[in-house]
């Protein structure tokens, strides 16, 4: 399958200004993603390609504010030094300012260790977050990542304002279902 992003309503009928391929290619689909990374009242879509071994991790955004669709020239990088297996990323907002960060992981190629990173964007230039940046399991085929606000707040409640990253081993049949969450503040 190709690279095809498209949006639905909440009932399930087509967003039709948001229907696009987001790579060059017709193979390997595309894992596509939420994040509202500017602080306005949409959020922008986050894409890594799918796993193929011609594909980087190339993380890109598109900004859709409810009538036109364009990509974010500034957040289009690979996220690891390689052009194979693709990435899975995801927005998150871990440092509790508002605005989503990005978190990378490898895909599942065999070379690929289990690693975490994670990229600020201030509007103007992407940032690699030093100490996002970590093997959070040993062993290879990358990693599934994911996040939320889970964390207690101290008086009783959930959700301390800062989302945690819940990370998973690659898919392998020699690895168990092995989570962790993973804490940034």
């Amino acid at each position: 399958y190709g690279p095809h992003v498209r949006a639905l309503h909440d009932d399930g009928t087509a967003l039709g200004k948001v229907s696009f391929f987001a790579y060059g290619t017709l193979r390997y689909g595309v894992k596509p993603t939420g994040s509202n990374l500017d602080q306005d009242a949409y959020a922008e879509i986050l894409s890594t390609p799918g796993p193929g071994v011609v594909f980087g991790p190339h993380l890109r955004s598109w900004n859709f504010d409810g009538t036109l669709l364009t990509p974010m020239s500034k957040v289009s990088f690979y996220a690891f030094a390689t052009l194979r297996y693709g990435a899975n990323g995801r927005g998150a907002d871990v440092d509790g300012d508002s605005y989503g960060e990005l978190l990378a992981a490898p895909g599942p190629g065999t070379m690929f260790g289990a690693q975490v990173r994670g990229f600020n964007y201030d509007g103007v230039a992407v940032t690699s977050i030093g100490k996002i940046n970590a093997y959070v399991f040993p062993g290879s085929y990358g990693t599934t990542i994911s996040s939320a606000d889970i964390e207690s707040d101290g008086i009783g409640g959930y959700g301390d304002g800062y989302d945690e990253l819940l990370v998973g081993q690659g898919p392998s049949s020699g690895l168990n279902a092995e989570l962790r969450i993973l804490d940034y503040d």
